[in-house]
């Protein structure tokens, strides 16, 4: 009987350690990981919270200004160059590294009168540099509509930003030629 009780004692001793062990190798690192996952959710989604605050900020014209503002804003064609120069400029004065601009085609502007053109922008830099170059896009004389913004921040790394605008234009892109149907059929008119 004595025999029995040590076995029996000595078995809750080792399934106690195996929870221990268990609960210290297993669990408790994972809360660390979790725990630290949270944080950067948070970081990220108060970022991208102030991205949205920035983005509908009204928008602030120097005073004084005595340039024709739609012609500016709209101008009669797409002028990218212009665009690029502005969008490079707005990231050299914020501090952020542009490392990309990818034009789409001029297409029909669905809203109105005019084209528009999709731009895919992808940046990166320091937390305050994207938020600041984000407002300088705010601020563009040149109306340019962000769709949609993205923003990966990694611990001790550059924080990376992608942005989907849209610039408009007077200019109506050039209109699709309407397909024609050739064969015989069609020349025989049966």
């Amino acid at each position: 009987m004595n025999r029995s009780r040590k076995d029996v004692a000595l078995m809750f001793v080792i399934g106690a350690l195996v929870l221990f062990a268990t609960y210290n190798f297993l669990f408790k690192p994972q809360r660390a990981d979790l725990a630290e996952a949270r944080d950067n959710v948070a970081a990220t989604a108060q970022k991208v919270n102030d991205a949205k605050r920035i983005l509908s900020a009204p928008i602030v014209q120097p005073s004084g200004a005595t340039i024709d503002a739609t012609s500016v804003a709209v101008p009669d064609h797409a002028e990218l160059a212009a665009v690029l120069r502005q969008l490079q400029a707005s990231a050299d004065d914020a501090g952020v590294a542009l490392i990309s601009v990818d034009p789409a085609p001029l297409e029909v502007n669905p809203r109105g009168a005019g084209g528009s053109v999709l731009l895919t922008i992808a940046a990166s830099g320091t937390d305050a540099s994207v938020l600041g170059y984000l407002e300088l896009l705010r601020d563009l004389e040149r109306v340019l509509v962000v769709e949609q913004v993205a923003i990966d921040a990694q611990p001790e790394q550059p924080t990376q930003l992608s942005v989907s605008a849209r610039v408009f234009t007077r200019e109506a892109p050039a209109a699709a030629s309407e397909p024609t149907i050739a064969g015989p059929s069609a020349a025989s008119g049966s």
